[in-house]
């Protein structure tokens, strides 16, 4: 149900009044229930099997229901299918993808209604578009048809055709296995050495696309190892490229390529770089990307770790994210949360707290991250002064630590564990920050990162305002005690 609501609500209004129409020429019992479905789904009255089987079959729990919900996202598909079969798309490979598959599925259509030398035709028609953007894929399939075709007919390939079948099927071998190297399981040694390997291989072929794949596994890998340096060096290669064959190359690859830049220069620190990086994504999202589906949550915390908290209203105001509320509770709950980080750095902490514990229908999603939202609350407790509150809340996060290190949760309880040791540091020296510091300067090293990996900060993760930053302005700035 959920990726039939979901699709429902991503139409624009052009192709909800196409799908109103659709139905209107066609009125008969079956497909009026389809548009009753459509028209509830629109509307917000249906969202769940139950909100369905309760409007349209009285609470009779039936297999129609089922089969109603796949036959109107069949139909949806096929309607958006045949709008966008006349757009030419954002870029000239996006153009070029777009008119292969429209001329290949005509050319398939004609050989298979017996018209052989007419789709053999549009076929060839086709394989221009795939040569001239470089869509390696295509050739291949269109290749292998021709060459099917052509036996039928007598006509035997040349060496030069199979010399071209071979070298696309080995330039989709290493483009296969450069997403099998996208695993977490991996072994980070024999990954480095597998991508070390595939360089000469990748850069003799030259295709866009594999070249591209390989700087972004390799982007991968040295990110996981914490190289980040590395990884906006290899970054850096990658937008040139990307540069310099732009006409095989789509917008995606190109954002995603200043997305990967500015998650590295998060973690080293470097909000400025990586908020330029982030707008320069943004400005080249164009109509095949929707901003909300492209990062605007790393948007809003990039420019969280800056000045720039004007910007990051911004980014919580866009419709964009507004939409996003009302599709789903736990996307619902992870802007909440964001939310209540804003207004943390900005100094109205009642704000903050009213958007951690207002009742929302997300809190499965909080309960993944209660260890995060126990922490922001216990900051805004402090900067309040709510001794008691303070008192109470670190009594709750031992407890929470405690129950993390019986059930052996991993990527995160090394930091968690440190903070609660300074915050228990801090209430015994009656609230001093300056003496908390002094004290637990260990703690607090390994918190900064500069210590062991697994303490290191995780800017997209459960902290949403980095404690060991907090607890030394604090003491820098010389606020001493809670009265």
């Amino acid at each position: 149900m959920q990726s039939l609501v979901k699709l429902i609500n991503c139409l624009k209004p052009g192709e909800v009044k196409l799908v109103k129409h659709y139905f209107s020429l066609k009125s008969n019992k079956e497909n009026d229930r389809r548009n009753q479905l459509f028209q509830l789904i629109l509307k917000g009255k249906i969202k769940s099997n139950e909100d369905g089987v309760r409007l349209l079959y009285n609470n009779i729990t039936s297999s129609a229901f089922s089969k109603l919900k796949s036959r109107l996202e069949h139909e949806i598909l096929n309607l958006l299918v045949l709008s966008d079969s006349d757009k030419l798309g954002t870029t000239s490979r996006e153009h070029a993808l777009f008119s292969c598959h429209r001329i290949m599925a005509q050319g398939e259509t004609l050989l298979k209604r017996g018209l052989i030398e007419e789709g053999i035709g549009l076929l060839h028609k086709a394989e221009n578009y795939a040569i001239k953007a470089e869509l390696n894929t295509e050739q291949l399939l269109i290749s292998e048809t021709l060459v099917r075709y052509n036996s039928r007919s007598g006509v035997v390939a040349d060496n030069e055709k199979l010399d071209q079948l071979d070298r696309i099927d080995q330039i989709i071998n290493a483009r296969y296995l450069l997403a099998m190297l996208n695993s977490p399981e991996n072994d980070p040694d024999k990954e480095a050495a597998m991508l070390t390997s595939m360089l000469p291989q990748v850069m003799h072929h030259s295709s866009p696309e594999v070249v591209a794949n390989w700087h972004f596994s390799m982007m991968r890998h040295l990110r996981q190892q914490k190289e980040y340096d590395r990884t906006i060096t290899i970054g850096k290669e990658l937008i040139e490229f990307i540069e310099s064959r732009r006409h095989a190359i789509g917008n995606c690859e190109e954002v995603r390529a200043y997305f990967e830049l500015a998650l590295s220069h998060v973690y080293l620190g470097q909000y400025e770089e990586a908020r330029k990086h982030e707008d320069l994504a943004f400005s080249k999202i164009g109509a095949a990307l929707t901003p909300a589906s492209c990062g605007l949550d790393r948007l809003f915390i990039t420019y969280l770790h800056t000045t720039h908290l004007e910007e990051a209203e911004r980014v919580w105001q866009r419709p964009e994210v507004k939409r996003l509320l009302d599709r789903s509770d736990k996307v619902n709950a992870r802007w909440r949360y964001l939310a209540a980080g804003l207004e943390f750095q900005k100094g109205d902490h009642k704000e903050s707290l009213k958007l951690l514990t207002q009742e929302n229908s997300g809190a499965t999603y909080f309960k993944n991250w209660t260890h995060g939202v126990a922490l922001l609350e216990m900051m805004n407790h402090i900067e309040l002064n709510s001794v008691n509150q303070v008192c109470y809340r670190l009594d709750s996060m031992k407890k929470l630590l405690y129950r993390y290190k019986k059930d052996n949760v991993k990527p995160f309880i090394n930091r968690f564990e440190q903070i609660v040791k300074v915050l228990s540091t801090f209430v015994k020296n009656d609230f001093s920050f300056v003496d908390t510091v002094e004290k637990e300067q260990e703690s607090l090293h390994l918190l900064n990162g500069s210590g062991r990996c697994e303490y290191h900060w995780e800017p997209f993760g459960f902290e949403v305002i980095r404690f060991d930053e907090w607890m030394n302005k604090k003491s820098i700035k010389g606020a001493l005690k809670l009265h």
